[in-house]
Order: structure tokens, then sequence, then C-alpha cells
């Protein structure tokens, strides 16, 4: 992050501690029926799949042959380094009869594709390379039969994948400015740690919910991280509708005795980075921890994350370090996810016909927002395609 965006970061958190005061936005309401609607989860994953998505790390596909899938947008997803050094991505599914050419979560040392069901062999940048009894089918194009391609792009350590074939998305116009800022923290270099992947019993928006505010630390975080960051504050910048929310320790008050070139936000502050429509990515200083909440069902979700360090653990010291920080993470964040699950498990009561946001949890009103909008946007482009 560049050094003046640092100290105009800091310069507001400043502002607001002399003032007792914290960015805010105008209060809102979130109908319950907007997390308990199967229609509408169909519309919401219709959204997802026709935005990028970050599917996995660069340093999990980093050398030729190396390959990662991922299933969890709805749509199988093979991406795979060709011997050309290039990223490239495709559906996974073979051009003959549709069975996946690769199952599996993740490997290497990959020199072609084959389709296990008839051995149609695909080149590792998509092209169909082969058959068995090419004879059988003698008006087939070759050309046009090779698998089909999906847009992709890497950026902060990460690999971003339209789902939707046929996109034409700018991904790297799509992320935005926040690239930079995590550029210059240099994660394109950072390796993937400890990945973590489970189910939850809660609507995939409310993780994004939960995680744009502050207004809960105090309570909610009592016993574990807490008494590290001041009261409900943050500072917020949308970007679109991504979000960059920086979230002070107390400790940033010992900055005004310090001349600005010394300031240093990662010292002094936690700064989350969401990306719409699913991605938390947590920069702690020295690393990062990221999740993404994705939908399995009415009130039901997958949450998929890893921890990007510098570099994979030489010593059992180093691998002691980054477990206990990866720990501290995923502990704070169960404390969430019980929460979650407590909310949904009163939605269909009609306690409430709506949740409501404070002044201070604006940026979960516009993620929701946001929702509402694009699924509109989605819906019509597939029913535009359709017919």
């Amino acid at each position: 992050m560049k050094h003046d965006t640092q100290v105009g970061l800091i310069r507001r958190i400043l502002a607001h501690m002399e003032t007792g005061t914290t960015d805010r936005g105008a209060p809102a309401t979130s109908p319950v029926t907007r997390y308990l609607s199967e229609e509408r989860l169909a519309r919401e994953r219709e959204m997802i799949r026709a935005l990028p998505v970050m599917v996995g790390a660069s340093s999990q596909v980093a050398r030729p042959g190396d390959w990662i899938t991922h299933d969890l947008s709805g749509v199988p997803i093979l991406v795979v380094r060709g011997d050309d050094g290039v990223l490239r991505a495709f559906v996974n599914a073979c051009r003959h009869r549709g069975a996946r050419v690769v199952d599996g979560a993740r490997g290497e040392n990959r020199r072609n594709l084959i389709c296990p069901y008839h051995s149609w062999t695909y080149a590792l940048d998509g092209g169909l390379r082969g058959l068995p009894h090419p004879q059988e089918f003698p008006d087939l194009d070759r050309a046009t039969h090779g698998l089909v391609p999906l847009n992709l792009a890497e950026a902060c350590g990460l690999v971003w994948v339209v789902p939707a074939p046929g996109s034409e998305i700018d991904i790297l116009a799509w992320l935005g400015p926040m690239v930079d800022d995590l550029r210059s923290f240099g994660f394109e270099d950072f390796t993937a740690y400890a990945p973590r992947r489970f189910e939850a019993a809660h609507d995939w928006k409310l993780a994004a919910d939960a995680n744009l505010e502050a207004y809960h630390f105090k309570y909610l975080h009592r016993d574990t991280i807490a008494e590290l960051f001041q009261d409900n504050r943050m500072v917020a910048d949308a970007f679109g509708d991504h979000w960059r929310i920086t979230l002070p320790k107390a400790s940033i008050a010992g900055l005004r005795a310090l001349p600005e070139p010394a300031w240093r936000l990662a010292e002094h502050c936690n700064i989350i980075y969401y990306f719409f429509p699913n991605l938390m990515f947590l920069f702690i200083g020295d690393h990062a921890t990221l999740f993404a909440a994705w939908p399995r069902g009415v009130g039901r979700s997958i949450i998929d994350g890893f921890t990007l360090i510098p570099a994979a653990p030489a010593t059992e010291k180093a691998r002691d370090h980054w477990d206990r920080n990866v720990k501290i993470f995923w502990d704070a964040l169960g404390e969430d996810f019980v929460l979650m699950e407590s909310m949904q498990s009163t939605l269909a009561s009609g306690a409430n016909a709506h949740l409501t946001f404070g002044a201070s949890e604006f940026c979960s009103a516009a993620f929701e927002a946001a929702v509402e909008r694009r699924i509109g946007v989605a819906h019509a482009a597939v029913r535009d395609r359709r017919s």
C-alpha cells in the first residue's frame, strides 16, 4: 500500500478517536426472505457464476503440469499450468460424453489430460490431441472440440476465474485498485498454507454481513481478540462493490508521537479486503488468511479458505509459528460462525420480518444491496442466453 494511502487512513482513524466516532452510513434493513428462498438462491448462484471468483492460490499451480479443480461455484473448473508457463482454466468436462477429465482436488506433473471414460486426450492448453478409433467420428472437427475455456487471471498470489463460459469480463479491472494495495505487500510470491473447508448451517451472505462491521467485536470476541481492537471503530472504502475495511488496534494512538514518515499502518491495524461476491482477505502484517463462503443450499454454505505465508515452513519452529497464527484466526472466526448459525435458525420463526443494520453496519447493508442489484442483472443475462 502506498505510504500516502497509509497516512490518509491513519489520519482518519486518529480523527475518529478524537471525536469518539467511526465511519458510518445510513441504517438499513434486509428482508429475512433473502436467506430462506430456493428461487432466490438459484439466482444468487447464477450471479456468482457470472463474476470473477477466487478458486485457489498461484503457488498451488506454480509449475508446468500442476493442476487444481474447483466445484464450489456449481461449475466443474479445471486449472492447469501449461508447458508454456501459462495458467489456463477450463470446464472440467470431456467434449465427447461429458465425463470429468480430471478427478481429485490437486496434482502435478501432468503431460496431458486424458478422460478416463474413452481416453479422449487433451493437451495442457485444452486442445483435443487424440482419441481412440477416430474413424468412429468421421466429421469431428478437433479444432472445435477442445476443452471449453474459462476466463482466468492471476493477481495477489491468487487464481481468479469466471465460472460461466464465454465471459468477457476484464478480471483485473473488476478487482480494481485493491489489487495494487495487495501487490505492494508481495503476495504474488507467497505460498498457500493450512487449507480449510467445512460446511456451515447458515446462508452464505451472513458471512459477509458478519465480517463487514466491527460493531460486534467487543461482545462476541470478548475472550479472544476484542482487547486488541478499538470498540466499534473502522474506516471503510468502497471500490465498486468491493470493500477495504481498516480495523485499528489500541496501539495506533502511539503514532501521534511519531513523524508521519514513520507511520506503518499494518503494525497497528488489520485490513480486510472484501472482494464481491464472496471472498474475505484479511491482511495481518506479515501474512493473510482468506476464505470464501459458497452457497450449498437454503440456510447452508461451504467455507473454503487458506493462509498465505511468505514461504513454506522449513522447520518445526516455523510451522508452530504459522499454526498458532492460523489457529487465532479460525478460533475467532469460529465465534462468528456459531452466531451466524444461531441467526439462521430463527429466520423462519416469524420473529423478524427483516434484519436491521445500524449506521456503523453500513458496509453489510451495502453488500446486501449489491447482491440484490446484481442477481437481477445475472438473471436477465441468463434469460437472454436461453431465449
